[in-house]
């Protein structure tokens, strides 16, 4: 029987039924069998069932995630097998949760693409491959690249080359193989190059280790003052070193452009490459097959565990390049995911903040990531110590103001429905004003991505005893069909800064 090639299309932060499931379910390889298995009267229930069995595969922790630089990310150890809530059995990962009784699926903050191999019970095998793109795209990923090459590619026109699916261009997998190649590499290099024993074999006089009787009857007999022995050697010349480099290697050849853009001759990044390369001058010599087959192993020193992340990405990236990694029976799940709601954070500090804080007429210092220093005392003694970050804060003429990004779909539900939506955005609010109090700021606000459904103003205010002390700021994304998208989203993007600086400088 030949097996079912499925691609699944999702969007972050979505809710599906399991009718719709049949509608964003396609085959990638050949066209022929997802119809077929749509006319089955139980196409529904079987897409269904091959998502579950996707999704519980996932906590096999195959899955590698682009960790970008200064924040960290959930562990797939938080993922639970099953569990109930009130509203029934629920299959919870980190991507996605599938709730059993209701039938319903729901998107999470990762986008990225994941594959694997699903067995259902009847023996039928499906090659798998799950796509989840932002809720403002379509096919072309307009929104996505924007956010991508605005933080990471700044300078570089990636627009012409950043595509869904097309043969010229590279796919949204491409550009966050690149993206977590860099910063896995850059964060492992922090505790320097991975050194692993390794067994080496020796000839000469003067042996330090255990002597090899076959090879040296071989070799020295009869005798010629040699003796052939092995020894272990903790050396940077291992497997993994092999792997990082055969890597990059690859992602030169087919990602060129975004590689050298990215990687370029004065990042952290290129500077291990030739670190490496130093220490391992033959690393050409090893074959690309016989590197895989030694790297799968799991890196669990706890001094070098920043190398685990890369050794999974290096092998998706050898894999992507038709590199087979997985016997076809395997129901490992690889793939390649980022928290899009960490790229909104760093995208609004690129486009937007950045802008604001080199206003030559007014001086606003711009803190991501500022730091509230907790502490919990008995009187006499400190007894813990924490901290609270809120995502930016401003500072100008003397006062502060703090912003958190929020890309979830609760705000944008609020702008449109601000009637109705404030229940779902409260806590939000209390974690902001919480900010606002603690450091003694002006006012407190959110920056959050929306589709204008209805005639509304981009910003709205709480207000408490007349004072307005929070502000709810929305950055309209224009609809896919816009023919000008990219010059109407700059112009949304100039309205934002120009709301937040008018907001700043309002005597409140």
């Amino acid at each position: 029987m030949n097996m079912h090639n499925l691609i699944f299309k999702f969007s972050d932060y979505t809710v599906y039924s399991i009718a719709q499931l049949q509608s964003i379910v396609t085959d990638y390889r050949d066209s022929t069998t997802a119809n077929e298995t749509s006319d089955s009267k139980n196409a529904e229930e079987r897409y269904f069932d091959i998502l579950c069995k996707f999704v519980k595969n996932i906590r096999d922790e195959n899955i590698v995630k682009s960790k970008i630089e200064g924040f960290d990310y959930e562990s797939e150890a938080d993922d639970r097998e099953l569990e109930y809530s009130g509203l029934g059995y629920v299959i919870s990962s980190s991507i996605m949760d599938i709730n059993l009784t209701t039938g319903r699926v729901y998107t999470k903050k990762y986008i990225g693409v994941l594959e694997g191999i699903v067995i259902l019970d009847d023996m039928t095998e499906y090659d798998v491959r799950v796509e989840i793109g932002s809720r403002f795209d379509d096919d072309s990923y307009q929104f996505l690249n924007y956010l991508i090459s605005s933080s990471f590619f700044k300078g570089f026109n990636v627009y012409d080359k950043f595509t869904s699916r097309s043969v010229g261009g590279y796919r949204i997998e491409s550009w966050l193989l690149v993206i977590a190649f860099k910063y896995q590499l850059e964060k492992a290099y922090k505790n320097g190059l991975f050194k692993e024993y390794r067994r080496f074999e020796y000839n000469d006089s003067k042996p330090h280790g255990s002597i090899d009787i076959v090879r040296h009857i071989k070799k020295n007999i009869p005798f010629n003052g040699k003796i052939s022995y092995n020894r272990e050697e903790l050396t940077y010349n291992n497997e993994i070193m092999h792997l990082v480099l055969k890597a990059y290697e690859t992602l030169k050849k087919r990602f060129p452009e975004p590689t050298f853009f990215l990687i370029s001759k004065s990042s952290k990044a290129f500077e291990a490459i030739c670190s490496i390369k130093e220490v391992i001058p033959n690393y050409k010599a090893m074959h690309v097959q016989t590197i895989i087959s030694k790297s799968y192993k799991k890196i669990d020193h706890p001094y070098y565990g920043n190398y685990e992340p890369l050794r999974k990405t290096c092998l998706m990236i050898l894999k992507n390049a038709g590199i087979s990694l997985f016997d076809e029976s395997s129901t490992k799940i690889t793939g390649v995911v980022m928290n899009i709601s960490k790229l909104w954070e760093i995208f609004l500090y690129n486009a937007v903040l950045k802008y604001i804080s080199k206003d030559e007429k007014e001086m606003f210092n711009i803190t991501c990531q500022y730091k509230i220093d907790l502490s919990v005392t008995d009187g006499k003694k400190e007894l813990m110590s924490s901290a609270l970050r809120p995502d930016f804060v401003i500072e100008h003429e003397g006062k502060k103001y703090v912003l958190d990004a929020k890309y979830k779909a609760s705000w944008e539900h609020f702008v449109n429905n601000p009637d109705t939506g404030i229940e779902v955005v409260l806590t939000d609010y209390r974690q902001v004003t919480n900010y606002v109090y603690l450091i003694g700021a002006k006012w407190g606000g959110v920056i959050f991505p929306y589709r204008k459904n209805s005639a509304r103003t981009e910003r709205y205010f709480f207000v408490h005893k007349q004072n307005e002390h929070f502000c709810v700021l929305g950055l309209e994304v224009p609809p896919c069909y816009d023919n000008n998208w990219i010059e109407s989203f700059q112009t949304s993007l100039k309205k934002l800064q120009e709301t937040i600086k008018q907001q700043i400088e309002r005597k409140m």
